[in-house]
C-alpha cells in the first residue's frame, strides 16, 4: 500500500485529495491519588462537616461569621490568620455601594486579571475598603475536600453548587463570575476498567484529578456541568443545562450537551435592550401592571 493512503483517507484515484483527520483534543494532565485511604477520607469528612457548618448559617449572619465558616472550607490549617482577616471581614454588597471606590464591572483587558485566591490582596480596580473578603455564595453549597478551591471574593454562587474536587488539582473561579444554581464541577474521574478503578482489589489509585479553570467574568447558566481538565475563558456565557466536556474560548456563548460554540461576543454585536427598568424595589412591584389593564 501506498504510504501515502490509509484507511480513513478519502482518495480518488489519479488525485491526491485527502480526508483530513480532526486534531486530538488536547488532554489536561492527570494525577491519580489514592482516594480510599484513610488520610483522604478523613479530609473529606473534616470538609463535609465545614459544609455543613456553612450551610447552617442563618441569612442575617454577620459576615465576620461567614467569613470564618467558609474558611474553614478552604483554608483549614490557618486559624490564627482566619480570626485576623475576619475582624475587618467586608460584606460582598459593597460591589454595590456607589461611591468613588465603587469597584468597576468586568471589561475586557489585554492582560485579564487571573484567578485569585479567596484572600488575595486587592487589585488596582479596587481597594481593601471596598473588596469582598470572600465570594458570595448562597447555601447549601457541597465540596468533597475544598483544599485546593480558589474562588475569587467577587465571584457569586447561587444555590445548590457541587463542587467534586481534589486533592491533586485546583478548580479555580475567577474575578466578577456568576455561577448560577444547581452547577456542578467536577474535576475528578475513575478508570473505565473496574479491575483499575476497585482499589481494594488492585492496590493502585482508583481516582484522578484534573485542574478546572473558570476566568474572569463568567456566566455559568443554571444546571451546567463542568467536567475535568475543563478552561473556561473569560467573559464567556455557558447556557443552562449544558455539559462542558472541552475547553471554552473567551468571550462566546456555548450551549448544549456536549457545549457548542454558538456565537462570540464582540463590539460588534447589539447590546441587550431593555422596554424599562426599575431601580427600586417599589418600582419593580409596579412594573408590567398596564399591561394588565
Amino acid at each position: 500500500m501506498d504510504k501515502n493512503l490509509s484507511n480513513d483517507g478519502d482518495h480518488t484515484s489519479g488525485s491526491k485529495k485527502t480526508r483530513k483527520v480532526p486534531s486530538p483534543i488536547p488532554v489536561a494532565k492527570r494525577i491519580a491519588f489514592m482516594g480510599g485511604n484513610a488520610d483522604f477520607r478523613e479530609a473529606r469528612i473534616r470538609c463535609a462537616l465545614a459544609c455543613e457548618e456553612y450551610n447552617d448559617l442563618k441569612e442575617d449572619t454577620p459576615v465576620e461569621d461567614r467569613v470564618k465558616a467558609w474558611l474553614r472550607i478552604v483554608d483549614p490549617d490557618n486559624e490564627t490568620n482566619n480570626s485576623t482577616r475576619s475582624t475587618s471581614a467586608v460584606d460582598f454588597s459593597s460591589l454595590f455601594n456607589r461611591g468613588p471606590n465603587r469597584p468597576s464591572a468586568a471589561t475586557p483587558v489585554d492582560n485579564d486579571t487571573p484567578p485569585v485566591t479567596p484572600t488575595a490582596p486587592a487589585t488596582a480596580s479596587s481597594t481593601l475598603a471596598t473588596r469582598p473578603t470572600i465570594p458570595y455564595i448562597k447555601k447549601p453549597i457541597y465540596i468533597d475536600y475544598g483544599l485546593r478551591v480558589r474562588i475569587a471574593p467577587t465571584t457569586f454562587i447561587n444555590r445548590n453548587c457541587l463542587i467534586l474536587d481534589t486533592p491533586v488539582a485546583d478548580v479555580v473561579i475567577g474575578e466578577k463570575c456568576s455561577i448560577g444554581p444547581g452547577v456542578t464541577i467536577i474535576s475528578v474521574g475513575h478508570p473505565v476498567k473496574f479491575e483499575e478503578r476497585c482499589e481494594f482489589e488492585s492496590g493502585k489509585a482508583g481516582s484522578w484529578g484534573a485542574k478546572v479553570v473558570i476566568e474572569d467574568g463568567v456566566w455559568v447558566g443554571a444546571g451546567v456541568t463542568i467536567l475535568p481538565g475543563v478552561t473556561i475563558g473569560s467573559y464567556s456565557t455557558i447556557g443552562a443545562g449544558s455539559l462542558v466536556n472541552r475547553d471554552i474560548p473567551p468571550r462566546c456563548v456555548a450551549t448544549g450537551s456536549p457545549a457548542a460554540i454558538r456565537y462570540f461576543v464582540n463590539d460588534k454585536k447589539a447590546s441587550a435592550t431593555f422596554d424599562e427598568t426599575a431601580h427600586t424595589l417599589e418600582d419593580a412591584l409596579k412594573a408590567g401592571y398596564e399591561d394588565l389593564n
